[in-house]
């Protein structure tokens, strides 16, 4: 058991704490998919536009995913917009999208100069274009390009969405939980005190313990990138 009047730290826990709010039920981002895909073709024409000019290689991957994560991350809104396992396969499809928008223009350019038809003439083309290595070479390189830009992109989406559960839950409950894991109780002892002031389901305990690993977890990669 948990001595309540530990105050160490100098913190008071709360005689109650404020009612949790039910999650609403999953729904689709639907402003999350549009801004993702107008972002992803705003940045295929970019890219497009840029070729013209510079070599663009690697870096532009990490610029196309953190424009892609950065919109998608927008569109989630308030915590909600509960995401579940169709986010990452948002975040993938608008990702790919960039890259399709871009070669779909290169694809149009291609076929109007009359130097082949087809997919794969395309393909043959573009590979000629890129590094010596033959198209299926190209075609690798292609393949990990895509995945550094949707760990990009994912990236950006991860963390407002551990934002989003942060948020979720009242400042005093996280308060709470930090104050009682800091004096090295385990997690039954602190889900106690929990109920005792309002927070009795297991789910909404598990959310209180979510938040402040959130948080936890985002301020330990703030302390890693300075």
């Amino acid at each position: 058991m948990i001595d309540r009047e530990d105050r160490a730290d100098g913190y008071t826990p709360p005689a109650a704490l404020p009612h949790p709010v039910r999650e609403l039920a999953p729904e689709i981002p639907f402003l999350a998919i549009t801004l993702g895909l107008l972002a992803a073709a705003g940045l295929g024409f970019a890219l497009f536009v840029a070729s013209w000019f510079i070599y663009v290689y690697i870096f532009y991957n990490g610029v196309i995913g953190a424009g892609v994560g950065a919109a998608i991350a927008r569109g989630l809104g308030e915590s909600k917009d509960r995401r579940g396992p169709l986010l990452f396969t948002i975040v993938a499809t608008c990702s790919a999208a960039a890259y399709l928008i871009y070669n779909l223009i290169w694809f149009g350019l291609f076929s109007l100069s009359g130097q082949g038809a087809g997919v794969g003439s395309f393909l043959q083309w573009r590979a000629e274009g890129e590094l010596e290595i033959g198209l299926y070479g190209n075609a690798a390189v292609w393949v990990v390009e895509y995945l550094i830009t949707l760990a990009v992109a994912w990236n950006r989406v991860s963390v407002k969405m551990r934002l989003l559960d942060a948020a979720a839950v009242p400042d005093e409950v996280k308060a709470l939980v930090v104050h009682y894991l800091g004096q090295e109780a385990d997690q039954e002892d602190v889900r106690e005190q929990l109920a005792v002031r309002g927070w009795a389901r297991r789910e909404d305990q598990d959310r209180a313990f979510g938040a402040v690993a959130s948080l936890a977890s985002l301020a330990q990669e703030a302390e890693q990138a300075a």
